[in-house]
């Protein structure tokens, strides 16, 4: 399953995008305009490495974060890919709480067992490190495993764990349809916020489109769009 962020949540998920991108996404949750979350970010392919770089933006003028971060992803063996990523996170609370910022990182694998099947783990924020000598400001630390099975030539499954401290155990689950290489239906649920979501992808040329629609306890209802432009040659 992906986040709000233009890149997959497991870094190591890039380590076979050959070609150069370029990628916008916007989320929302209650239709306000400060509960938006903007992202732009690209990726390259160098020396069998992909390298790239995201900037995500929320809030309004009173209360507002913005990240940025790193990623380099890469094949170490045929079927075992591993990415890492670096992240900066600034939040503003106001003139009575002020600014503070640091930096975490994030970590993941993925085995592709066999042609339909590959087994995946996610560090995100292991560790943190404050910039601010008055406040801190630390990620909430993650760990999450999952594996994707290719039910069919147009078809696939995603089954996730994800465990957070202090926070119960959340079960994910996806399926996706491809029904003519141009469009792509999707629908997925998530245990521990009830989220149910649905969305669907547009392939034009060289460009990519995606939205969705999801609801749940936390944070209700929230719209997503996101569009990639690929520097492949089609």
């Amino acid at each position: 399953m992906v986040g709000p962020e233009c890149f997959p949540d497991n870094p190591a998920a890039l380590a076979r995008q050959n070609d150069g991108f370029i990628a916008f996404d916007a989320a929302n949750s209650y239709l306000l305009p400060a509960s938006t979350t903007f992202v732009a970010g690209g990726a390259v392919a160098v020396y069998h490495t992909n390298l790239s770089l995201g900037i995500a933006y929320s809030g309004d003028e009173f209360f507002h974060e913005t990240f940025v971060s790193a990623q380099a992803s890469k094949c170490l063996f045929r079927t075992l890919l591993a990415g890492v990523r670096i992240k900066y996170h600034s939040l503003f609370q106001g003139d009575s709480y002020g600014k503070s910022h640091g930096a975490s990182a994030d970590a993941g694998l993925i085995w592709e067992i066999s042609d339909k099947t590959a087994f995946g783990i996610f560090l995100c924020n292991p560790f943190s490190v404050s910039f601010s000598s008055d406040k801190s400001l630390s990620g909430i630390a993650c760990v999450a495993s999952g594996v994707c099975f290719h039910t069919g030539p147009h078809s696939l499954v995603i089954a996730e764990i994800e465990k957070m401290p202090t926070r119960p155990v959340n079960i994910k689950a996806g399926m996706e349809w491809d029904f003519s290489g141009n469009f792509v239906f999707r629908c997925g649920a998530q245990y521990a916020t009830r989220m149910i979501s649905f969305g669907c992808g547009f392939v034009l040329n060289n460009i990519r489109i995606n939205i969705a629609v999801s609801n749940s306890l936390i944070p209700g209802s929230q719209f997503t769009f996101s569009s990639l432009y690929e520097f492949a040659k089609r």
